[in-house]
């Protein structure tokens, strides 16, 4: 087996930091929330970033009793508030949306930070752009 072959099997794993099942554990976060947070990442591209709507999410939990729009809305500001991923805000809008998750290792080696995926991108001009 080459290391080439190595790396192709990789691409299908997806590693968790530790410290998600330490806050399940502990009680920081709920079932509902680690199993939206787990599906979430599962559906990650290789650099941390998930697009999702609200509407595809309900789909995709439709064998969850009770878990509408509001209720997974609610799940991931409870995510978002305790610093498990990131997405800009929504309020009053729909459709699909990017959720940059910290602690995701890209192909380049980099392990992404929750201040890298909240923070403002600076351009040339030293303008600040969301």
């Amino acid at each position: 087996m080459t290391s080439e072959d190595n790396l192709r099997k990789l691409e299908q794993f997806v590693p968790f930091p530790r410290s998600v099942l330490t806050a399940r554990k502990d009680g920081s976060l709920t079932p509902n929330e680690y199993e939206l947070y787990v599906f979430i990442r599962h559906g990650a591209n290789p650099y941390g970033i998930s697009a999702v709507s609200l509407e595809g999410l309900q789909a995709d939990f439709r064998h969850k009793k009770g878990w509408s729009k509001n209720r997974i809305n609610k799940l991931l500001i409870a995510l978002k508030k305790k610093r498990f991923l990131h997405y800009a805000k929504r309020s009053g809008r729909h459709g699909s949306f990017d959720i940059k998750l910290p602690q995701f290792s890209t192909p380049d080696g980099h392990i992404t930070r929750l201040s890298e995926a909240s923070a403002p991108q600076l351009t040339r001009s030293n303008t600040i752009t969301q």
